[in-house]
């Protein structure tokens, strides 16, 4: 379920890319200039919803909760139509099989739809917030590598 989703979203980036390159004026050596934090960002994001929700993520379409709510529709009205009966389990996304835990379960108490958006808005967060702390890390020990270079010159020049 998941290498599909990753290798479909890395070719259709690479695509983007290459478009971009392609529609560049200019002449023959054609540079497209990229932020490349921005780009790898896009495609987390982008893996992480096709997992969850099964759809490609496009900022400033809606809100984030009003989306997420469409998409939960949209699994419902797919759920209750003939092929899916025909189709079941082959292409299943985490939307999927939470639409189907709690067909299954006995919290009668609680809002199903609630429950479901609430958990897919966890997982988008944890997430994203995982890719933040590993940016972080990683500028931090870039940082730390060079204090610790200066000091190392700043200790040769005072010997």
């Amino acid at each position: 379920m998941v290498k599909h989703v990753r290798a479909s979203e890395i070719e259709a980036f690479i695509k983007e890319l290459y478009k971009k390159w392609e529609e560049k004026e200019g002449g023959q050596n054609k540079q497209v200039l990229v932020d490349m934090k921005k780009w790898f960002a896009d495609l987390t994001l982008n893996i992480i919803v096709r997992m969850v929700a099964g759809k490609r993520y496009f900022a400033n379409k809606a809100s984030d909760a009003e989306e997420l709510k469409e998409w939960l529709k949209e699994h419902q009205q797919k759920r209750s139509s003939a092929d899916y009966c025909k189709a079941k389990g082959d292409d299943q996304d985490f939307m999927d099989i939470m639409i189907s835990i709690m067909e299954d379960s006995k919290l009668k108490d609680y809002d199903a739809d609630t429950i479901i958006k609430a958990t897919c808005l966890i997982l988008f967060l944890v997430n994203f917030l995982e890719a933040q702390v590993k940016r972080l890390m990683t500028a931090n020990s870039r940082t730390s590598k060079k204090v610790r270079l200066l000091l190392i010159k700043k200790k040769k020049m005072i010997n």
